[in-house]
């Protein structure tokens, strides 16, 4: 009897007759419609992050055979300079061109005589 009078309650009376004490302040459930909205949104949302997920992965997957493809072959990498020196040209031109550099240190440039060049190209010239 004790419990009754700690908690105020609310007396409902079915169709059948049935008296359905409730307390006062116990949460009423939320309306159907927006908990349906909200589990549609939701299995929606779920669909397309599974589709986003399938079809990164099957980019990640095909990305990655065509990077080992090209590691182990170097098949684009050889269809890229191929088709670059068909494209490039050069034409000769009389004389020295103003452009050319020769190295100036360096162990291997020292050792084997490249940073001699201009000296010798003088040298030559020079001398006929």
């Amino acid at each position: 009897m004790s419990d009754k009078l700690a908690s105020p309650q609310l007396s409902t009376s079915r169709s059948s007759g049935a008296v359905e004490h409730l307390p006062i302040n116990a949460p009423q459930p939320l309306p159907s419609a927006p908990q349906s909205k909200l589990r549609r949104l939701r299995q929606k949302y779920q669909r397309q992050l599974r589709w986003l997920l399938i079809v990164s992965l099957v980019i990640t997957l095909v990305g990655g055979t065509l990077l080992i493809y090209e590691l182990r072959t170097s098949t684009a990498q050889s269809r890229f300079f191929a088709r670059l020196a068909r494209e490039s040209s050069y034409t000769l031109k009389s004389g020295q061109s103003s452009e050319s550099w020769y190295p100036s240190f360096g162990p291997y440039d020292l050792r084997l005589g490249y940073t001699r060049i201009p000296g010798i190209i003088n040298n030559l010239l020079e001398n006929g």
